[in-house]
């Protein structure tokens, strides 16, 4: 893992003396559309080599706990957001979040569920099936589930 991160600083590090960020700079916003991230938390992460929304996503809860002082709960649903901006991508989430309130993608999923359990047959349109089949067949979501059902004391 050593390797690796020195690696990605000595990338990061020679785009900037050479002037090539474009890169770094959405990555950098990928990881301040998260709610939450602010700069000095987008720093720290990608100290610890989370450089993006993407990697947060597939990054496990506990690697980022285990090295930072954020809580559990906190980095869980930093997954979670991320999960959803690497499955809908930015602009689907920025609208679901303004117009109907969803963080993460667990709370999607679950308010899917109910619309089909609640819906008659043929009445949940197609692509809306297709996002909970999506959701609920990715393998990260049990990660983030499991994580966010563990209780951390002190």
């Amino acid at each position: 893992m050593t390797g690796d991160y020195l690696f990605a600083a000595t990338i990061e590090v020679l785009s900037l003396l050479f002037g090539h960020t474009s890169g770094l700079d959405e990555d950098v916003q990928s990881l301040q559309a998260i709610e939450g991230i602010d700069d000095q938390e987008c720093l720290r992460l990608r100290e610890m080599g989370v450089r993006s929304a993407h990697a947060l996503a597939f990054t496990s809860p506990a690697y980022v706990y285990f090295r930072t002082r954020y809580s559990l709960e906190r980095i869980c649903d930093w997954t979670d957001q991320a999960l959803l901006h690497v499955l809908l991508g930015e602009r689907l989430v920025r609208a679901l979040r303004q117009h109907f309130l969803f963080r993460g993608a667990l709370e999607l999923r679950d308010v899917l569920r109910l619309r089909v359990e609640t819906s008659g047959p043929g009445e949940v349109p197609g692509e809306l099936l297709e996002i909970l089949h999506a959701l609920e067949e990715h393998p990260q979501i049990e990660v983030i589930e499991l994580w966010r059902s563990c209780r951390v004391t002190s």
